[in-house]
């Protein structure tokens, strides 16, 4: 290969001189005179070079060139890449690091070459290894400029960013910062220079938005551009430096940026489809949600009073019957809620209440923010639906204004926009990552192939020079030195101290141990003790009777003690430095020592979260759980990537809240009354960084339109659109998908649905061998010594069991199978009708089919088969299960008002039944016992058949009121499921999702266990602290007034206030599982982290 012919190793490193500057301006031209036409017509096309991924600018310099001499470290040096070296005027420079820094040779700003003074320091102190450089963070990890002391400066401004309120010393401390940048960039510029040629300043995309940020900090101080909070919002783009700082973090950016590149054919899509809604909306609902329930003036005095056009109505004057329309206080609202009540004029639409009539009055819902009157809001409200964030409401309001009818719009929409729409955007991230992922693979193949190629051609051109063997021991032991994680003499003191080789007593002792602790019922012993352990922490609930508390306690006392007695004998059984050379072990230990430290500080308020530790003890199970080991592994293999994605998230979060602080801080403690009745600020604002990044965070949850009304209503409309609309699309559907999709590419259906397995016995399989054993042992003797009957012998080695006989294909593979088909579909002759079992111990069922009344069976058997085959019957038995499904949805609450309809519906039930019952007596005929009750679609038709059967008797009997005969008559709701056996395509489908089921109750069972976890965590933190303050018509008082359960209780005489537990708490690992389901699925995850700031602590001793 080309690419490969470039010297190798410590001596292709040459300093770059004048003269080597005039060698490639002698070689441009060379190789210009090449490229002519001419001279390709003599000499044939000349071989194109491409750049080395390997050795492009910020990548580590490959193994192959060995160490760099330490007096060419930060040394302009001769371009190592052939292409570059060719016929570019280019040079590189490493640093300790190994990093390479490629330069333009030509003069930088015109002025500097590459050999003059102040190039070459600008030069070292961009790649100086400390203050300007990362440090070396791994092997594949690619170094950036801009290193430590930039990180540190940038993180420092972002804390002061995130102040709400700077103090007045804060504006010369961000001249500093500006200044610190402004050298940085400097002295890029005077590096690599500004922007003409390849490798300067401007020519990285990074750099621009370093030049951005200064350029605006610059005219924000010397020009005045009046709204200075909104100018210090683009000063917050400073923390995406980091980005271009730490390693790694520019590799998920660039898979970012490819799938937002692929993604624009779906954006265009989803904008296409979501303005064609909006204009059908647009059409529909116009106008509809502004319509509202208003007091009547039917009772009104309309008289002139004083000459002027005025009515009296409610005690008051009013000038005109629009200013009492207008008015909100004669708008109909339902107890709680914020807007007045929506009702329509349709026949199927919202009504009003007696006194008030429907019109339209008033704003729109939701400060005037939902509707469909104008192209945007329409859109905005459909852009709402496909992310269904509080869809629901929109959807009630709409249908009550406009008609039940319409509901047709919100199922099509949901259908396209949010169940197809974005799951194809969560397809194109993945496959844009996947995409990625393979190029990288790629490279990494490519890499290690010039690699051999290089070290062949290496082989072929030096000879092989023989080492002394002095030599050669020196440079093994110096290659297990450098593999070492701690320095020589570390491992020395470990072997002196943490080896007890002490008196042969302790030998002995330790030997005797040894066996005790390395015995596999040890360990289910173990594992029996960590699930127990597990159900005692589960059993903790709220309110506990001190007896239960106290035998909760010495159950922890117990297991404290026998997980502690486990580590202190494996302890002197194995060594502490073999003990810990185990990272089970450790993990073990961790726990145990916190579980101590948990029993030494039980008294100490708010250290009971200490307990929650020892949950994580059912880790351990990973050891004998095959799938919660690989799951472990998989997450623990996707840790990288997510680490880096994550800091990326961190990054765009900490960006947004800030954004969000500097532009609407001010504006929600000013305008706090247009949003709050009692002009104090909401649970949710953007007051301080904190709260900022909790709508943020909830933003990326799905829950964004709540908090943008409010928004909007303090701060305008456009502003809040844009940085929420942002928060969505960047955050939530692209960086969200973009950690799904590194989790798919992690996880396979062959680790799930077959785990690795070493094939060796762990010591928990091995003690249940020898339970199994001595069961079988014990079971045997006494057979043995009873006077068993011959069926109670197993059976001999050519015998077969009944399972086995009815589902197991005991014929080889491969033998006489095609035969037997080719002659089945031929004679189509139906099968045996019972199992061969039955036919050896029953005479009746073997049948002589060749004379006789067996001939005529065998006839009937065959005409019946026939019939089932024959494609009308298939389309008939189609056709009559549409008809009954069809009419099981008839069977409404109004049924019993339409009796011509009941009895039709009786009628036609009775005669699906019929059909349905000669269907299968058909199919037992046709296909026999054997083939129809092995096959699990049939057995689907017969638990139909038999539910409908048993309906038809009760209803003869007249049982069918029985509450057993309902719950039984409601599985004819599983009529649909038939049709999905006579379609190819369902079928398919319906079989990959039963053969899928195995694996995913394991991962349920998985997530069960990590569910379990945190549920026992929230009892343990928040038991008991969920509750509220109501009275009796429900309404829930403010916490201002009330501060805890003491004082609600207390007014309870005066005012019929009484506490209340709300129903999402963590009273008990139930109800945990309930709050944590609600909290996963995104759904009002907020009202589960609100409810305990609600009111102050109820302590609780568990």
């Amino acid at each position: 290969m080309a690419n490969c012919v470039f010297p190798m190793g410590p001596e292709s490193f040459q300093r770059f001189t004048p003269d080597s500057l005039a060698a490639i301006e002698q070689r441009i031209i060379q190789e210009a005179s090449r490229r002519t036409k001419q001279y390709q017509e003599d000499h044939g096309d000349v071989e194109l070079l491409w750049p080395r991924a390997d050795l492009e600018a910020g990548k580590l310099l490959p193994r192959i060139f060995a160490d760099i001499p330490p007096h060419l470290v930060g040394v302009p040096l001769e371009d190592i890449d052939p292409y570059y070296f060719k016929d570019k005027r280019t040079f590189v420079v490493l640093n300790k690091g190994k990093t390479i820094f490629r330069f333009s040779a030509t003069s930088a700003l015109y002025i500097f070459n590459p050999f003059h003074l102040v190039r070459r320091v600008a030069i070292r102190i961009l790649v100086h290894s400390y203050p300007w450089a990362v440090c070396d963070c791994g092997v594949d990890r690619p170094q950036g400029g801009g290193g430590l002391f930039i990180m540190c400066t940038i993180l420092t401004n972002c804390c002061f960013m995130a102040m709400s309120e700077p103090a007045y010393w804060a504006k010369y401390l961000e001249y500093t910062f500006t200044g610190i940048y402004t050298f940085e960039s400097l002295i890029k510029i005077l590096a690599r220079g500004f922007c003409i040629g390849p490798f300067t300043f401007l020519r990285d995309p990074w750099n621009w938005l370093d030049f951005s940020v200064i350029v605006m900090a610059y005219v924000t101080e010397v020009v005045d551009l009046g709204n200075v909070s909104a100018l210090r919002t683009f000063r917050v783009l400073r923390a995406l430096k980091t980005i271009s700082v730490i390693p790694g973090l520019k590799t998920i950016v660039g898979a970012l940026i490819q799938s937002v590149k692929k993604l624009a054919d779906v954006m265009i899509l989803t904008v296409f489809c979501l303005s064609v809604f909006a204009l059908i909306g647009l059409q529909l609902f116009m106008g509809n949600l502004r319509q509202k329930c208003v007091r009547s003036t039917e009772h009104c005095n309309t008289t002139l009073l004083h000459n002027n056009n005025t009515f009296y109505c409610n005690n008051r004057n009013w000038s005109s019957v629009r200013e009492f329309i207008q008015d909100e206080d004669n708008f109909y609202r339902v107890e709680g809620a914020k807007d007045a009540l929506i009702c329509g004029n349709s026949s199927d639409a919202g009504k009003c209440p007696d006194g008030f009539v429907c019109m339209k009055a008033g704003r729109n819902p939701n400060y005037g923010y939902t509707s469909f009157d104008t192209f945007g809001w329409a859109f905005l409200s459909l852009f709402r639906l496909m992310t269904q964030d509080y869809w629901e409401n929109l959807y009630h309001q709409t249908l009550r204004s406009a008609g039940k009818t319409y509901m047709v719009f919100f199922v099509v929409v949901i259908f396209l926009g949010s169940f197809y729409l974005v799951n194809l955007i969560l397809a194109v991230v993945a496959m844009a990552y996947e995409e990625q992922n393979q190029a990288t693979i790629a490279e990494a193949c490519q890499k290690e192939r010039e690699f051999q190629q290089a070290m062949e051609r290496l082989k072929k051109e030096q000879q092989v020079a023989k080492q002394p063997l002095a030599s050669v021991k020196t440079s093994v032991w110096t290659l297990e030195e450098a593999h070492q994680k701690c320095p020589p003499c570390w491992y020395a003191l470990a072997q002196q101290y943490l080896v007890w080789q002490c008196s042969p007593c302790w030998l002995r002792l330790k030997q005797h141990v040894n066996l005790m602790v390395m015995d596999p019922f040890l360990d289910l012993t173990i594992t029996v003790c960590i699930v127990l352990n597990t159900l005692f922490m589960a059993m903790e609930h709220y309110p506990m009777t001190d007896e239960f508390n106290g035998m909760l306690s010495i159950g922890n006392l117990v297991f404290s003690g026998i997980f502690t007695a486990e580590m202190v004998l494996k302890i002197i059984a194995m060594d502490p430095y073999f003990y810990f050379q185990t990272g089970w072990n450790i993990f073990d230990s961790i726990i145990v020592c916190l579980s101590l430290m948990e029993l030494g500080l039980s008294d100490v308020e708010g250290l009971s979260v200490l307990r929650s530790f020892r949950l994580l003890r059912v880790f351990k199970l990973a050891r004998s759980w095959p799938t919660l080991n690989t799951l472990i592994k998989i997450i623990g293999n996707s840790m990288g990537a997510l680490g880096n994605l994550t800091l990326v998230l961190a990054i765009i979060v900490f960006i947004f809240a800030v954004v969000g602080m500097q532009l609407f801080g001010k504006n929600y403690q000013d305008c706090v009354c247009k949003i709050s009745k009692d002009c104090t600020l909401p649970r949710w604002h953007m007051k301080d960084f904190f709260h900022s990044f909790l709508i943020v965070f909830r933003v990326l949850c799905g829950e964004w339109i709540e908090t943008m009304w409010d928004c909007m209503e303090v701060a305008g409309q456009p502003l809040c659109i844009l940085v929420f609309m942002l928060v969505m699309v960047i955050g939530n559907l692209v960086l969200l998908n973009l950690f799904l999709a590194l989790l798919l590419s992690s996880f396979s259906c062959d680790n799930l649905s077959s785990p690795d397995d070493d094939g060796e016995m762990n010591n928990l399989h091995i003690a249940i061998h020898r339970i199994n054993r001595g069961l079988h042992w014990t079971q045997a003797s006494t057979l043995a010594e009873s006077a068993a009957p011959d069926w109670l012998f197993p059976l001999q080695k050519d015998a077969v069991s009944l399972s086995e006989g009815s589902t197991v294909d005991l014929r080889k593979p491969g033998e006489e199978e095609d035969e037997d088909s080719e002659a089945a579909e031929e004679a189509m002759d139906p099968e045996n009708c019972f199992p061969d079992l039955c036919v050896r111990h029953s005479a009746c069922c073997d049948v002589d089919t060749s004379v006789g009344s067996g001939l005529l069976w065998f006839r009937l058997r065959k005409t019946c088969y026939h019939i089932v085959e024959h494609s009308w019957f298939e389309t008939f038995i189609i056709f009559m299960i549409l008809l009954s499904s069809g009419a099981l949805a008839f069977e409404d609450i109004y049924v019993e008002q339409r009796r011509v309809v009941k009895v039709i519906l009786e009628f036609a039930d009775k005669i699906f039944t019929y059909v349905f019952i000669l269907e299968m007596l058909l199919k037992w005929l046709a296909y026999g016992f054997k083939k129809y009750f092995t096959n699990y679609w049939c057995w689907l038709d017969f638990i139909i058949v038999d539910v409908s059967l048993v309906s038809l008797v009760a209803n003869t009997l007249g049982y069918s009121d029985f509450a057993a005969i309902k719950s039984l008559r409601t599985l004819r709701a599983l009529r649909p499921l038939r049709a999905l056996s006579r379609f190819e395509g369902m079928r398919v489908v319906v079989n990959a999702l039963i053969g899928a089921i195995p694996s995913i109750m394991n991962v349920l069972l998985v997530c069960l266990i990590f569910w379990l976890i945190f549920s026992i965590m929230g009892v343990n933190l928040f038991a008991g602290k969920f509750g509220r303050c109501v009275n009796r018509t429900g309404y829930v008082h403010e916490a201002a007034n009330v501060n805890n359960r003491s004082e609600c209780e207390a007014n309870n005489n005066t005012t019929l206030y009484y506490w209340s537990k709300v129903k999402v708490n963590f009273d008990n690992v139930g109800a945990g599982y309930l709050a944590l389901l609600q909290v996963v699925s995104h759904r009002a995850f907020g009202l589960v982290c609100l409810v305990p700031w609600q009111r102050e602590q109820q302590s609780l001793r568990l």
